[in-house]
């Protein structure tokens, strides 16, 4: 009897790992870290989301996190001790957050349908309107 309740266990996992990968086909996630002790993080559900982080300098954090659809993220980071997060939900949201120099924290929280893009640089944050040049770039994620 034990093998047939390891059978139908794994089975079951199986057909929920199949289900919950169905229902994630089209969403996109690129990590490139070239430095030290950077640490990324991406989670998504839903459809038609996409995700960039980029960390080239050492003990960068940069964590997405996506809940709808059609929403996109991109964290570039290029100094030392950074941190950023893009937390997302509902459709249609795009978020943006530019890092260079050190020690910089950055946070965009989007619900519902908001097109924000925030952009900090050592000068300090901006709020950009989506019609920016710097906002164009997520335009690719659609």
């Amino acid at each position: 009897m034990k093998p047939i309740r390891t059978l139908l266990a794994a089975a079951s996992f199986a057909m929920a790992l199949g289900a919950g990968s169905a229902m994630a086909q089209t969403n996109a996630v690129n990590v490139d870290q070239n430095g030290f002790r950077n640490g990324a993080a991406v989670a998504q559900l839903g459809r038609q989301n996409s995700a960039a982080v980029t960390q080239n300098g050492n003990d960068n954090s940069g964590v997405i996190r996506q809940t709808g659809n059609r929403n996109g993220a991109l964290i570039r980071q290029h100094g030392r001790r950074n941190n950023a997060v893009i937390a997302q939900e509902g459709s249609g949201n795009r978020g943006m957050i530019l890092q260079f120099g050190n020690g910089n924290d950055a946070t965009v929280l989007q619900d519902g349908r908001d097109d924000v893009a925030v952009i900090q640089t050592p000068n300090g944050t901006r709020v950009v309107p989506t019609n920016h040049p710097y906002a164009r770039v997520l335009s690719q994620f659609r």
